[in-house]
């Protein structure tokens, strides 16, 4: 009867584990889609203030302090908690729990454990083999670890993974996000200030003779300069002559001869 007592006993033992393994991973993915979106309001809060060295490290230093925090008290202690728990679990709780799931054991499996963990004399030793024989063969072919639903762990987990790959998206494809992490990241290095805009022109040097027409293109990327001034300095020349380049009705600017095709 003993043997029998410590086979269900192992049994209820790797249900709690089971569950509370359940229970863990739900608050571990929780925990990791609050901090995918904490990240996201930090970069993007960067993108915009484009804070200096020390507000930087202070969000940081903030960051991580927080993180740690909320995963030692959110996840790291419950788990602990849970593992103390079935390494030495409540039997009797243990098995109502069962019994509410498998109808043909119901209060018996409880009751049964109950007796034997305290060898209660008032009732024989032959009624209590008797009565733990009757609920052992009943349980001896259940899967108690049936009972535990992973269908939310199912779910979460897929979010989780869902907001990862947004997350990891917006940093890959959206260059804002992406530099505003990097400034985080490297929080102790100065950064300049991007710029409001770049150029990206074409053909790039090229060398070209005397009166001979050239069409240089130019895109900005960014916002839409209002003015453009061309320096030109031949090359015999030391000095540069700065002009003003006009736009015509289509948005081009130009200079006499030299033709800037601008796309915005």
């Amino acid at each position: 009867m003993n043997r029998g007592l410590e086979e269900i006993k192992k049994k209820l033992k790797a249900f709690v584990e089971f569950e509370k393994r359940r229970d863990g991973l739900k608050r571990f993915f929780a925990f990791l889609i609050l901090l995918f979106f904490f990240l996201m309001v930090l970069f993007a809060l960067e993108a915009v203030g484009n804070f200096n060295v020390s507000i930087r490290a202070f969000i940081f230093w903030s960051a991580v302090i927080f993180s740690v925090t909320s995963f030692v008290v959110y996840v790291f202690f419950p788990v602990l908690k849970d593992f103390l728990f079935y390494t030495n679990p409540d039997y009797v709780e243990t098995s109502k729990k069962i019994g509410n799931h498998f109808p043909e054991i119901k209060d018996e499996l409880a009751n049964a454990v109950q007796v034997l963990d305290e060898k209660n004399e008032n009732y024989s030793a032959e009624l209590i083999e008797a009565a733990f024989k009757n609920v052992y063969d009943k349980a001896a072919n259940l899967d108690f670890n049936k009972v535990v639903d992973f269908s939310p762990v199912k779910k979460i987990g897929r979010i989780c993974a869902l907001t990862f790959l947004v997350f990891t998206a917006c940093i890959i494809f959206v260059p804002a996000l992406k530099n505003s992490a990097i400034r985080l990241i490297n929080f102790n290095k100065s950064f300049s200030p991007p710029p409001k805009f770049v150029f990206e022109i074409q053909p790039g040097n090229k060398e070209i003779t005397k009166g001979e027409r050239v069409v240089i293109k130019v895109k900005t990327v960014g916002q839409h300069p209002k003015e453009i001034y061309l320096s030109l300095k031949p090359e015999e020349e030391t000095d540069y002559t700065e002009k003003k380049l006009t736009t015509d009705s289509s948005g081009y600017f130009f200079l006499g001869i030299i033709r800037f095709l601008f796309r915005f």
